[in-house]
């Protein structure tokens, strides 16, 4: 019974680290949406000053690494990053040493859309996949280790009612 517990609850901490997973990529997804939706206004109206001012505001997330975003046509209209590269005078060195960081990290690409207009742009942003899932796991660690407490809090609440019942049955054949 002990071995049978003890897998199951393997299973349950596998399955939890699965959801874990699933959780900070629907977060990452759904923060890249909000911020489509908070573009779309800007790209819409062509206002690209705004559009810049409002991806800087985005990097204010700890959470974001880099945001580009692209008007209708697929011309990037802002770009912002927060990779630390050294001071380099070569313009190609420095891309080179931007795209190698930004190719650690997957990209989202989420489409912007304007209510009036359908599709203004998009936006690709690359998150980093650490962040919400630390916080995702603390939490889950912090349940996990109450698990052991609260089975042996079960099984003692079993053995009592189980002691409870079986006393009040062996007192009832007494009276009989």
């Amino acid at each position: 019974m002990c071995i049978g517990l003890t897998k199951l609850w393997q299973q349950s901490v596998a399955q939890g680290h699965q959801l874990l997973s699933q959780q900070a990529e629907e977060m990452s997804r759904l923060h890249i949406q909000q911020n489509a939706l908070s573009l779309s206004s800007a790209l819409a109206l062509e206002d690209y000053l705004q559009v810049e001012l409002q991806s800087q505001a985005m990097m204010q997330s700890p959470g974001v690494l880099a945001i580009t975003v692209f008007n209708k046509a697929g011309k990037q209209v802002a770009f912002e990053h927060r990779f630390d590269l050294p001071q380099i005078s070569d313009e190609y060195q420095l891309q080179q040493l931007l795209q190698q960081q930004l190719e650690q990290h997957v990209p989202f690409i989420e489409p912007v859309r304007h209510i009036n207009d359908g599709d203004v742009g998009y936006v690709r942003m690359r998150i980093d996949a650490n962040h919400y899932s630390q916080h995702l796991n603390a939490a889950y660690q912090a349940q996990t280790r109450l698990i052991p407490y609260a089975l042996v809090i079960a099984a003692l609440i079993g053995f009592v009612l189980a002691r409870m019942l079986s006393f009040k049955r062996f007192k009832a054949q007494l009276k009989n």
